[in-house]
């Protein structure tokens, strides 16, 4: 199991309808840096459903999001990229997310690596958890990129 911290280092943020003056769908574009055992940089895409929007305090918002990360870095010392798909919820001043790596795709040292994991965010830290697994079996490897 990996640990590790993430900083969004830009957040881009574009209303795509709104629904109602207290909800609407938008898109985000960040980048994010990772430390930890996991370090890098990651770019996402989110998709966001805010249930309830706060004007006067965007930390009292509630929001359902769902998202694409592709890391670039090193994860426990080995290099590559992979994609990472990010659900979650924004409550409470909170970000809560389950992650899944995406199979196949994995690159260099990481190329078959699959996983799921976890962060909790806050506006003082964003603390993740990947459990993670990298095929060794070339055979297994190549049957997971055909499927």
């Amino acid at each position: 199991m990996a640990h590790g911290f993430l900083k969004h280092t830009k957040w881009k943020e574009t209303t795509l309808t709104e629904i109602s003056a207290k909800q609407k769908i938008s898109k985000v574009t960040a980048e994010f840096k990772f430390t930890g055992d996991l370090r890098g940089w990651a770019m996402v895409e989110y998709l966001m459903y805010y249930r309830r929007i706060s004007p006067k305090n965007p930390h009292r918002n509630v929001a359902d999001y769902v998202g694409l990360f592709r890391f670039h870095g090193t994860l426990e010392g080995k290099r590559g990229t992979f994609v990472m798909m990010d659900k979650g919820v924004f409550e409470n001043g909170r970000a809560h997310s389950d992650l899944k790596i995406l199979s196949g795709s994995g690159t260099g040292s990481l190329t078959s690596i699959s996983g799921i994991g976890s962060y909790v965010a806050t506006k003082q830290l964003t603390s993740l958890e990947l459990n993670y697994v990298l095929l060794k079996d070339k055979r297994l490897q190549e049957h997971l990129k055909a499927a």
